[in-house]
């Protein structure tokens, strides 16, 4: 008697095949036959979509003719990840659109009512003044509040940058203590935009720039009340910019003692009679490690950005002060060469991409900003400057292709851990030399 049979066609990787089997056949035995195995990430669907039951047989459950998919889900995550990539990359491009032109729109209303009438180009009506601080200050909160705003430390500090810009419309331009009220104002009011994101959100970055703009604050005000320039501490801001770049992991992460050691564990008496007890440490989840290190990060990314803008600003001051004559510019060449090479070697280490980014970036900058300063250009001209300066870069370019196309070498580590040591060594000297502090000093002391 012969035996009925029933037809399939399977679709899989390898193409399509034609099958007949006796009728009763299931699935999965279709599928032992084919030597397909099901368990290892197999996903076997109808011709409609519907995913189709081992169990299921063929000319019974399932018609006969019946066509069978067979995906791998390993081979199609990649291609969902890669889609999922794509589509992230097209979706950045218009809120950072809309953004740079309510930055535009905002910087351009302040340039126009805030900073020009500082700067005595045109001096409208004090009610236009105000009401334009008072517009882009409300603007500016309310893109503070925004969630792109509060986990990105760059854009940030551009809105308490701007925040502080439109604070300064409260001084009066024609007042003889502008001048010397602009910095601290400026730093006021960035500092209240960050108090109060800070307070009412309590984000990491808000509280890092808060922390930022109080120091500044405080400086602002000291040196307003002094008198002295801004322009004499701009070689000790960039020695502190650099040693605070190097320290910036240090800085970032904060773990509590408790959190260490087990203190009622190990404690055998008080340290005083009436000493509260000590608690013990708080049960440590996943959730929990997880939200230390992000804040770590955002931290980190916080304060490097600033230490960086730090030293980009301080570097034109800095590289005027290069003289081979006085022992001043002297030490101020060895601050620019050693400042330079920290910010280009310490980044070495780092795996973030903003940690690897801007202290090489900032070295760049320390480098032209040097190649610009009169005891440079007095023995090079624009073209053997252009030459020294392509030299430079192709020397780097050739030895990082050297270093990193082989095996890691201990020895190029251990010559970059001594080269980094010896830069933050000299670097705090060289600034105070430069600076003229021991002069200060000195002077003061007699």
């Amino acid at each position: 008697m012969a035996v009925p049979l029933a037809c399939a066609t399977v679709l899989g990787t390898t193409g399509r095949q034609d099958v007949s089997v006796p009728s009763g056949t299931t699935v999965a035995g279709l599928m032992a036959m084919l030597r397909i195995d099901l368990t290892d990430g197999v996903v076997l669907t109808r011709s409609d979509g519907v995913p189709a039951d081992p169990g299921s047989v063929i000319g019974a459950d399932l018609p006969s003719g019946v066509v069978l998919s067979v995906n791998d889900s390993r081979e199609s995550s990649p291609s969902a990840q890669r889609s999922a990539a794509r589509q992230s990359r097209d979706a950045w491009f218009r809120p950072v659109l809309v953004l740079t032109v309510l930055l535009g729109l905002l910087g351009l209303a302040e340039a126009l009512t805030v900073v020009m009438p500082l700067r005595g180009v045109w001096q409208p009506p004090a009610r236009v003044r105000l009401g334009a601080a008072a517009l882009t200050a409300g603007g500016i909160l309310a893109l503070m509040r925004t969630s792109r705003a509060r986990r990105t430390p760059w854009l940030l500090m551009v809105l308490s940058l701007l925040l502080g810009a439109a604070a300064t419309g409260l001084i009066t331009p024609a007042s003889s203590l502008a001048p010397s009220l602009l910095a601290p104002v400026g730093a006021v009011g960035a500092l209240t935009g960050c108090l109060l994101l800070w307070l009412l959100g309590g984000d990491v970055v808000a509280s890092t720039l808060a922390a930022v703009w109080g120091a500044v604050t405080a400086l602002t005000l000291a040196l307003s009340w002094t008198g002295t320039p801004l322009r004499d501490l701009a070689p000790v801001a960039l020695a502190l910019a650099v040693l605070a770049c190097v320290s910036v992991p240090a800085l970032a992460l904060k773990v509590p003692d408790t959190q260490l050691l087990d203190l009622p564990l190990v404690t055998t008496s008080a340290t005083t009679v009436r000493a509260p007890e000590v608690r013990a440490p708080s049960r440590i989840t996943a959730p929990r490690v997880n939200r230390t290190l992000r804040e770590a990060s955002l931290r980190a990314d916080t304060l490097l950005t600033v230490f960086c803008l730090l030293a980009c600003v301080s570097a034109p001051a800095t590289a005027s002060l290069m003289e081979t004559s006085t022992w001043p510019g002297r030490c101020a060449i060895a601050l620019m060469a050693t400042a330079t090479l920290a910010m280009a070697v310490f980044p070495r280490n780092r795996r973030e991409r903003c940690s690897r980014i801007l202290p090489r970036a900032s070295a760049l900058a320390l480098l032209l900003a040097a190649s610009r300063s009169p005891a440079v250009t007095r023995v090079l001209d624009a073209q053997g400057l252009a030459v020294v300066l392509l030299a430079t870069g192709l020397v780097v370019v050739g030895g990082c292709l050297l270093v990193t196309r082989g095996e890691a070498s201990a020895l190029v580590g251990r010559v970059a851990d001594l080269l980094e040591s010896f830069c933050v060594l000299v670097v705090l000297p060289s600034a105070v030399v430069a600076a003229g502090l021991f002069d200060l000093i000195r002077r003061v002391a007699s």
